[in-house]
C-alpha cells in the first residue's frame, strides 16, 4: 500500500474544534459541547508526533478555550441567526473539569486506510439536567489521501458517564518535597525533573515530576501502554540513564515493564511502578 499523508499537529487541533461543535446538546439554559477527545493515530505518525504530544494538547485546550469564548460572543450578538434558539443559551463543558485529549497508538488493521481517527465524548454528567441528549459518541475518521469520514453512536447511559481511561499503573517514589504518588491516567507518559521556570518553557513537558537536584534529566524517560500487547514499555531519553529491576535500559528501543517494577533514575530517585490493569 501506498505510504499515507502524515499526519500533522495542525490537523489533529483543526478536527478537534471542528467536533466541539458538532452535535451539540441543547439544554434549558445551556448549549453543552463536546470536551473528551480520543486521539488515535497510525503507529509512524505515533512514533513521529510522540515529542510533541504535550504542547500540541496546551495548543489543542488554549484553542478550545478561544472557540468557546467565540461561541459565546457569538450567542450573545447574533440574535437573528438560524438558530436563534441558542441565541441566548451560554456554551459550555459538563461538569467543572477542563478538556482532556488522550493519545494512542493505533495498532488495529484499519490504522493503514485511517491513520487518524479522533473519537469526541460529552464529559462525565454530574447533574441528571446535564445527561438529556449526550448518549452519542462520534468518531472522525481521516483516510490515507485525506478525506474524512464521521460516524455516530448512541451509547448507554453508563457508558457515557465514564469516557475517562482508568488509571493505567501508578508510581510512587520519594523526592526533595518527600513522599509522593503519581497515578498513569493515560496510556503515555513522560518523567522527567522540572523546576519552577521550566513551566514558560514550550520544549519541556513530563507527566511525572521528580523534583530533585540530583542527575535526573528534564525528560528522563517514557513509559506507554500498548494496547494491542497489553503491555506497558519503557524508553530511556537520559542523558544519566535508567534501569529496571537493576538492568539498564538500552539507549536504543524500549524494555517491557512487568506489573510490578523498581524503575531507578540514574542513582537519585527509584520509583514503584504498579500496574492497575488486570
Amino acid at each position: 500500500m501506498a505510504e499515507h499523508l502524515a499526519v500533522t499537529p495542525e490537523e489533529i487541533i483543526d478536527t478537534i474544534l471542528d467536533e466541539l461543535e458538532a452535535e451539540t446538546a441543547p439544554s434549558r439554559y445551556s448549549v453543552f459541547v463536546r470536551s473528551v477527545f480520543h486521539v488515535f493515530l497510525h503507529p509512524s505518525d505515533f512514533l513521529a508526533l510522540r515529542p510533541a504530544f504535550g504542547l500540541v494538547e496546551q495548543e489543542a485546550k488554549r484553542a478550545l478555550n478561544e472557540r468557546l469564548a467565540q461561541l459565546n460572543k457569538r450567542s450573545v450578538l447574533d440574535v437573528f441567526a438560524a438558530a436563534a434558539n441558542n441565541a441566548k443559551k451560554n456554551y459550555r463543558r459538563i461538569g467543572s473539569g477542563d478538556w482532556k485529549i488522550y493519545f494512542y497508538e493505533n495498532h488495529d488493521t484499519e490504522a493503514e486506510e485511517n491513520p487518524l481517527i479522533v473519537k469526541s465524548l460529552f464529559d462525565e454528567p454530574r447533574a441528571m439536567e446535564e445527561r438529556v441528549g449526550t448518549a452519542t459518541e462520534r468518531t472522525v475518521r481521516r483516510s490515507a489521501v485525506g478525506e474524512k469520514h464521521t460516524t455516530s453512536n448512541s451509547t448507554a447511559p453508563a457508558e457515557t458517564q465514564r469516557s475517562e481511561p482508568p488509571v493505567y499503573a501508578t508510581l510512587e517514589f520519594e523526592d526533595d518535597l518527600g513522599p509522593q504518588q503519581f497515578e498513569m491516567a493515560k496510556p503515555f507518559i513522560r518523567i522527567g525533573r522540572k523546576q519552577k521556570d521550566d513551566a514558560m518553557k514550550n520544549s519541556i513537558w513530563v507527566d511525572c515530576i521528580v523534583a530533585v537536584n540530583a542527575n535526573v534529566s528534564k525528560e528522563h524517560c517514557e513509559i506507554r501502554f500498548d494496547a494491542g500487547n497489553k503491555a506497558f514499555f519503557l524508553k530511556d531519553t537520559s542523558k544519566y540513564g535508567t534501569s529496571v529491576n537493576g538492568e539498564l535500559v538500552p539507549k536504543d528501543g524500549e524494555v517491557r515493564l512487568p506489573g510490578k517494577a523498581k524503575i531507578r533514575l540514574a542513582d537519585a530517585v527509584t520509583l514503584q511502578f504498579r500496574s492497575q490493569l488486570a
